[in-house]
């Protein structure tokens, strides 16, 4: 029978190579550790939060290990943004909004001036309905970055949600001007048109989203309700149709709230989502 090799264990390397030598029986041995200075761990921590952001990505690392993984970085460089974000990241992907803004704000902490965390803080801000925080961020982002089209965009729903019709306009269109087939941007501009009553202006824009997205199932939703409220019951049904076929999470209400539909919108759409050949959306 041969001879057992022995390995040493990964964290032998970080924790000293004294804690771990072993030799052969009669063999003095020269106890000998290995010194990581401040900066060598750092650098350990963003090569490790760099390595997690990547193995998640292709989908290698599960999500508790990744998340394990970018803790122990945030550990090794905690000041260093870079292993926060990834963190941030990985919480983002399990929808846990609070835990992800805390790792947030601790990137905001090590690099206040950088655009794209203040957008991110300001649409977690967004999400979790704490506009007075998404208002703060985005203006932030935005006197950095001015041409951001997201943080625009952003910037523009916040104002949608504080019903301040003319100012999300304003940002919507400076995200057009930044980005012309920015869809979303000319969606969300028919939106606050219905909500001011200007059905016409709300056609124009819903269509020309899809003009740009034949496949965008929102507009086509949205068209297919303003269609139905004019009496157009066949062709609104047959667009609603294909528009859940695309995405049938338009057919749930509390879906169509998240993504801004306002009062008046929301009160079209119920009669429609509840037509016979509609219904089979709502029970999947």
């Amino acid at each position: 029978m041969g001879q057992t090799r022995m390995t040493k264990p990964w964290w032998c390397w970080v924790l000293g190579l004294s804690l771990c030598m072993w030799g052969l029986p009669g063999q003095a041995m020269v106890p000998y550790v290995l010194e990581l200075r401040p900066e060598q761990l750092e650098a350990q921590g963003v090569d490790l939060a760099r390595e997690v952001s990547v193995l998640s990505e292709v989908q290698v690392l599960d999500r508790k290990r990744a998340i394990a993984n970018a803790r122990l970085a945030t550990q090794l460089a905690p000041n260093r943004f870079e292993p926060w974000v990834v963190l941030a990241q990985l919480y983002l992907r399990q929808d846990d909004l609070k835990m992800a803004t805390t790792a947030l704000q601790e990137a905001y902490r090590i690099a206040p001036d950088n655009p794209n965390i203040l957008f991110t803080l300001g649409s977690l801000a967004l999400r979790q309905d704490n506009y007075a925080q998404a208002l703060r961020y985005l203006q932030a982002g935005l006197a950095i970055k001015p041409d951001h089209v997201e943080g625009l965009f952003n910037l523009g729903n916040t104002y949608l949600k504080l019903n301040q019709y003319p100012q999300a306009i304003a940002q919507y269109q400076k995200a057009i001007a930044q980005d012309k087939n920015f869809w979303p941007a000319i969606n969300n501009i028919g939106l606050v048109n219905f909500e001011m009553g200007d059905r016409e202006s709300a056609r124009r824009n819903w269509q020309a989203s899809l003009k740009i997205d034949p496949k965008a199932a929102e507009p086509m939703l949205a068209l297919a309700v303003l269609y139905y409220t004019q009496g157009q019951k066949k062709k609104a049904i047959q667009m609603a149709e294909e528009a859940l076929k695309i995405d049938r999470r338009y057919a749930k209400i509390p879906f169509l709230i998240e993504n801004l539909w306002g009062a008046k919108l929301i009160a079209a759409t119920k009669p429609l989502l509840a037509e016979p050949s509609l219904k089979r959306f709502l029970t999947d």
